[in-house]
């Protein structure tokens, strides 16, 4: 049986979208009370993050610092940066600490589906299986729930990854570029 283009499309997309409804009930659904609490560190973001809000300095008097000290022991500043954007817009709530994290979980789906996608010669069966495979993935699951600046490494790699490949297989300086702001 020879199945057309056209409904193969329809079949993969059809998929893609299940995939992706999936994903949205896996991290973001009750996001603000599974798992219950706040991470000492999620705290710590938040209150760095509302301080850098609301008065442009951390929780140590810091202005706009590009390394936060956590504890002593030292914190990156992106998801710090993008939570006080996010407080900015939305004002504070427990849920909006994990939406950072949420949304690199996504691009850590949707870049890794687009890099097996170009490295299997246009494929789409082998792209739904890693999305298969990120959807139920426990240490995605988990780290899309927690909101650590750790969290948002798996997305930023992967967007790297995907940048770099397209540059090395166009040779365009657009690429290059984007590669080397996402891998800084």
């Amino acid at each position: 049986m020879n199945i057309s283009k056209r409904k193969k499309y329809i079949i993969y997309f059809s998929a893609t979208f299940v995939f992706f409804l999936i994903f949205f009930v896996t991290r973001i659904w009750r996001n603000h009370i599974i798992p219950n609490g706040l991470h000492v560190d999620e705290a710590a973001i938040a209150y760095d993050a509302w301080s850098l809000a609301n008065y442009g300095v951390d929780r140590h008097l810091d202005s706009w610092p590009v390394y936060l000290i956590n504890y002593g022991g030292g914190q990156n500043v992106l998801y710090c940066y993008i939570l006080a954007g996010l407080f900015k817009l939305f004002g504070y709530s427990q849920g909006l600490i994990r939406v950072p994290a949420i949304i690199f979980s996504l691009l850590t789906m949707v870049f890794g589906m687009l890099l097996v996608f170009h490295s299997f010669h246009h494929r789409f069966v082998y792209s739904l299986l890693t999305a298969g495979l990120i959807i139920i993935c426990p240490y995605f699951i988990m780290a899309s729930r927690f909101g650590l600046e750790s969290s948002l490494m798996a997305g930023m790699s992967t967007v790297f990854l995907y940048c770099f490949m397209c540059a090395m297989e166009s040779g365009h300086c657009k690429w290059y570029i984007l590669a080397g702001i996402t891998g800084g």
